[in-house]
């Protein structure tokens, strides 16, 4: 069995029920639609015995596509292959492919169908879903993109201009992700009744009924456009296209999490020169559904899987590095480990630190060594319904005191965690105030849609730190899943007087 327990923590068990029990049909296996099937079988959509992943799609593998670090034959049909790769992740999903474009009579021979995710960007098909949703009463989302732009429309109207476009990997991670919340609040808000019981521990230890803790959960209600060149509204046609190439770059990835996962698969992809990843754990059970590379890999050392899946998804263009390591400056006399900081830094310099990590207290430190060796460094954040990324640029940008003051957050985060580890003992001494969902070794909750979208916004800013032709580096992008504007971000900010100097 798959561990939901993060997402219990959120949601409950009649959460995970009611996305378990969910018929799904989703429409494109190119990018984008192996991107959302992936994410909704980790999430939990469509259990054997209760629900359905309905594929359809007439699409063959190209030489370059892979799913994750599994490629497929060169002409096969992918929805033929899907079956089998999302068993690695959650060996519970029902998948079931159908080889051709969708037709009114195949989506009548569904039977029950609670939502449908149309990826294709071909506008007659759109059209029909569209029509065929609209008589049936469906919910269904409109997804179009091409390799560095993006379109979601909340089955209002059918998507123009992506039509014969290739689907880029940084956008179809950001529109997957979207997507797939969007569409979990649909069918949430369609079983309200079903969450009468159940209730949730925020983390400051308060307890509270799930639908007064969503509160007014904005639910997208427009087409929404974004893109990774330009202006970031899809209108800066000056700017060059195509995602990217990290060739000669050095980056190392810090935390081998869920972030971690994600900025590996997409940044893989680019080729870089190195790659290496710093993490002081090792895979359990409970990271499977928010962590998808780490299939198969339990009680092994995130880094040195990263590091091994990186140098696979790269078909060995990239060379990885795994360092079983703590992120701190003081050496250790255990052999077990090893210490990476600012000395360590000085003497293995990189082109890009990208911190991802789930401690202030971390991203503080490494920040701070980030200021003093004059190196880019991208610190990553999410939490259930939203995410962050701060980009630190020597001369470029704020650094991440003045463009989101992370001294005070980490003293705020003190404060939090103290109420936090109080909450836990309560669980643990058992006294959890009636919740029954909650895991004692930990009252967190987390869901992979917005680790999957913070990795892809940072991907598409990134390639703006190595060359202007993209557009501007914006040093602060945030995504807010309860906003009626899902990405936001700060334009034209100003470097600060300390970005540039020395600590």
């Amino acid at each position: 069995m798959v561990d939901f327990s993060r997402q219990e923590v959120i949601w409950g068990k009649a959460g995970q029920e009611v996305l378990a029990s969910t018929n799904l049909v989703v429409l494109g296996a190119e990018n984008l639609g192996r991107e959302i099937v992936k994410s909704a079988a980790i999430l939990g959509i469509g259990e054997v015995g209760k629900g359905k992943i309905h594929v359809a799609s007439n699409y063959r593998a190209t030489a370059a596509d892979m799913f994750l670090d599994l490629p497929f034959e060169e002409g096969s049909l992918v929805v033929r292959s899907l079956p089998s790769m999302i068993s690695r992740l959650n060996p519970t999903t029902s998948i079931i492919p159908f080889h051709g474009d969708p037709t009114v009579h195949y989506l009548s021979h569904l039977g029950t169908i609670d939502g449908i995710i149309s990826t294709v960007n071909d506008p007659r098909i759109q059209e029909l879903v569209l029509e065929y949703a609209s008589s049936k009463k469906i919910p269904l989302f409109l997804l179009s993109t091409d390799l560095c732009k993006g379109t979601l429309s909340p089955g209002i109207d059918r998507i123009a201009g992506y039509d014969g476009s290739i689907q880029g990997t940084i956008v179809s991670n950001i529109f997957a992700g979207v997507t797939l919340e969007e569409c979990r609040k649909q069918l949430f808000l369609k079983n309200q009744r079903k969450f009468k019981d159940t209730r949730v521990m925020l983390r400051d230890g308060t307890i509270q009924e799930y639908f007064k803790v969503i509160g007014d959960d904005i639910r997208l209600d427009r087409a929404f456009t974004y893109s990774i060149n330009g202006d970031r509204m899809g209108q800066g046609s000056e700017w060059m296209l195509g995602e990217g190439d990290l060739s000669g770059k050095k980056i190392m990835i810090l935390g081998g999490g869920a972030i971690g996962n994600y900025v590996a698969d997409i940044l893989a992809r680019f080729f870089p020169s190195r790659l290496d990843v710093v993490d002081f754990d090792v895979y359990e059970e409970h990271n499977l559904n928010r962590q998808p590379l780490a299939y198969g890999q339990i009680g092994r050392k995130k880094s040195e899987v990263l590091a091994e899946r990186i140098r696979t998804i790269s078909r060995g263009k990239t060379a990885s590095q795994a360092f079983f390591a703590k992120i701190e400056e003081s050496s250790s006399s255990k052999e077990a480990y090893r210490s990476i900081g600012r000395s360590w830094l000085e003497l293995h310099p990189y082109d890009l630190l990208v911190g991802c990590f789930d401690r202030f207290d971390v991203r503080k430190f490494v920040h701070e060594c980030a200021l003093t060796l004059q190196t880019p460094y991208a610190d990553l954040g999410s939490s259930p319904q939203g995410g962050r990324v701060n980009l630190y640029v020597p001369g470029k940008t704020r650094c991440l005191d003045c463009s989101y003051g992370i001294h005070q957050v980490y003293a705020n985060d003190v404060i939090l965690r103290t109420k936090h580890e109080a909450a836990r003992a309560r669980v643990v001494a058992g006294n959890p105030s009636g919740i029954d969902h909650l895991h004692c070794r930990d009252v967190e909750g987390s869901v992979n849609m917005s680790n999957q979208i913070v990795a892809g916004l940072f991907a598409g800013e990134m390639r703006k730190v190595f060359s202007s032709d993209y557009g501007n580096i914006c040093d602060f992008l945030k995504y807010r899943g309860e906003s009626g504007m899902k990405i936001q971000w700060e334009p034209d900010t100003k470097p600060c007087s300390c970005s540039g100097r020395k600590s």
